[in-house]
């Protein structure tokens, strides 16, 4: 967590461990889970889309990678009402992929997919 905060006042608890030395986190984006059991299916860094190109993604695939999840980089663009139009998606880990460009529903068909792959331990 980088000791100053350039864009904006954080929450509370983001103001308050800035304060001291020798203390580093990080807030987690999104852990997309099971419904049933709640057992972790993919770690995602997610970024407001802007036009950039990079955003660092160290801790979010150290997360994925000790949870033997996917791991993603996932830039969002709000359309004209403000709603999300676009998603560039990055697979981080196991293996990094190029960036895909998604529609919304595509980018919720990889979420789904996770969901249906998952073999999970509570009966139904």
């Amino acid at each position: 967590m980088a000791r100053q905060n350039y864009f904006d006042k954080g929450d509370h608890f983001s103001e308050f461990h800035r304060k001291f030395d020798g203390l580093a986190y990080v807030d987690c984006d999104a852990i997309e889970i099971c419904q049933q059991c709640s057992q972790p299916l993919c770690v995602m860094e997610t970024c407001f889309d802007k036009g950039q190109t990079f955003k660092t993604t160290t801790v979010t695939e150290k997360i994925a990678t000790a949870l033997n999840v996917p791991g993603y980089l996932v830039f969002y663009r709000l359309g004209k009402d403000e709603q999300i139009d676009r998603f560039r998606v990055t697979k981080l880990v196991p293996e990094k992929s190029r960036e895909y460009f998604l529609k919304p529903m595509d980018f919720v068909k990889i979420l789904q997919r996770l969901q249906q792959q998952h073999v999970c331990g509570v009966p139904f």
